[in-house]
């Protein structure tokens, strides 16, 4: 496959027919960073698309968390039967996962941080068309 290209799998894992470029699979692509907190609004997302999330922080000391989660909005997530997603470590943390819309509507994720003091957060979301 070229670049910014997705092989196309059958259920069995076996290379269907041709490719799917992927910014014909992506609805909307989102970034942001602040200080403890950065909120990304996704727009309308529909029940089924899934949305790819990452977000980095820390400070170089001391061990903190990053914890992606809805934060407004009328849609619903499940971060695989979780509220949240949520990475610890000491220094700089990352955090990246994936979560389902389980009910269409207007969504807002955010990354927060906890444990170090007054660092940036960075996030990158993708919502991933579902049809």
């Amino acid at each position: 496959p070229g670049a910014n290209n997705i092989v196309v799998l059958d259920a069995g894992g076996v290379m269907a027919a041709g490719t799917v470029k992927l910014d014909r699979m992506m609805r909307t692509e989102v970034q942001g960073s602040a200080v403890g907190t950065v909120t990304l609004n996704m727009g309308t997302v529909a029940a089924g698309d899934r949305i790819w999330v990452t977000g980095y922080t820390g400070t170089g000391s001391g061990t903190g968390a990053l914890q992606w989660q809805k934060t407004s909005g009328t849609a619903t997530v499940d971060w695989a039967g979780a509220a949240q997603l949520r990475s610890d470590a000491p220094n700089y943390v990352t955090c990246s996962g994936i979560c389902r819309v389980t009910a269409s509507g207007t969504l807002v994720l955010g990354a927060y941080t906890s444990g170090f003091t007054t660092p940036t957060v960075y996030g990158h979301a993708i919502v991933l068309n579902n049809g």
